[in-house]
């Protein structure tokens, strides 16, 4: 390779049909994009890019020629380096729902793909790339509900599994935001022994929300007990299953955090071991648990991979 015809040539490309306007909402600046053009329904802009362009572009005959763009580029680096992590990547916000069938939905934003099937309560976390590396990251699903009604010889409880008892859901989009859920019913079994026949209690509702500015999936729990019900205690999960069966992708362990308290960390079951464990591998629950005599109890989670 002869430098002194292929580094002008190299350069000139990078100024000509690399150097775009970083639009990120409220803030646009100069930076590296990953390609010329928009690639794949994507406009990337990644640190590693602009920090091996910034060591170009910071020579010394390429920068006293024109100072701008490494500078520009360093700027950028900067940018994504504010924090404790640098960041890898930024790009404008995005959403698209590609499918809205509730059993085999689609949406993508800047840097997720969200899928799944709502009739069993499937919904899917991937990371987007395009050089075949996305791979789902996270499932959402695994969960349950557990209720207590009375005390003593009148105690009765339940718990039950959510995905199993589904008997609605959909699908409600609007420009700057996708709301996926289902619901499914809840009620005390039969005790033939005590002569109590099966009493339903109400639905609970699973909503997961994706953003087009917002780069996490928030999950919302809700229990909506039936007119006239009281219950003495329930327990919600919002859960994180097969995460140690989708290779490469493998965790250590997970951090928790419920109701805006870091709970610890726990062991991602499964690592290394993926063979052995094919099914509920690992789920990561952030329960919250509380009184609910009368109304509504709920749960919060955002996950953000």
């Amino acid at each position: 390779m002869h430098t002194e015809t292929t580094l002008p040539a190299m350069v000139a490309f990078i100024k000509r049909r690399l150097v775009k306007t970083a639009d990120m909402g409220s803030q646009s600046f100069p930076a590296l994009a990953e390609t010329p053009e928009r690639f794949n329904d994507t406009s990337w802009f990644w640190t590693d890019d602009n920090a091996k362009a910034a060591e170009l572009l910071a020579e010394p005959a390429q920068y006293d020629a024109d100072p701008g763009y490494a500078d520009a580029a360093i700027d950028f680096v900067l940018r994504m380096s504010e924090g404790a992590v640098i960041q890898r990547r930024c790009g404008p916000p995005e959403l698209r729902v590609l499918s809205d069938d509730p059993r085999a939905f689609r949406v993508e934003t800047a840097f997720f793909i969200i899928e799944g099937d709502l009739s069993l309560g499937v919904v899917r976390h991937s990371l987007r790339f395009n050089d075949g590396r996305t791979v789902t990251a996270a499932q959402h699903t695994g969960n349950m509900v557990s209720v207590r009604q009375g005390r003593g010889l009148m105690r009765r409880e339940a718990t039950v599994d959510v995905e199993t008892n589904i008997d609605t859901f959909g699908v409600e989009a609007t420009p700057d935001r996708v709301e996926l859920w289902h619901s499914s019913r809840i009620a005390l079994p039969a005790n033939r022994w005590r002569r109590q026949a099966a009493k339903p209690l109400g639905h609970v509702r699973y909503t997961y929300t994706v953003g087009r500015d917002w780069p996490a999936v928030t999950v919302r729990v809700a229990l909506q007990l039936d007119p006239g019900v009281a219950v003495d205690a329930c327990t919600l999960t919002t859960a994180l299953d097969q995460l140690g069966s989708v290779p490469p992708l493998v965790y250590r362990s997970l951090g928790v955090r419920a109701g805006g308290v870091d709970r610890g960390w726990a062991r991602a079951a499964g690592y290394g071991d993926h063979a052995r464990q094919q099914s509920r591998v690992a789920q990561a629950r952030a329960a919250v648990r509380d009184a609910a005599r009368r109304g509504q109890c709920r749960a919060r989670r955002a996950c953000g991979i």
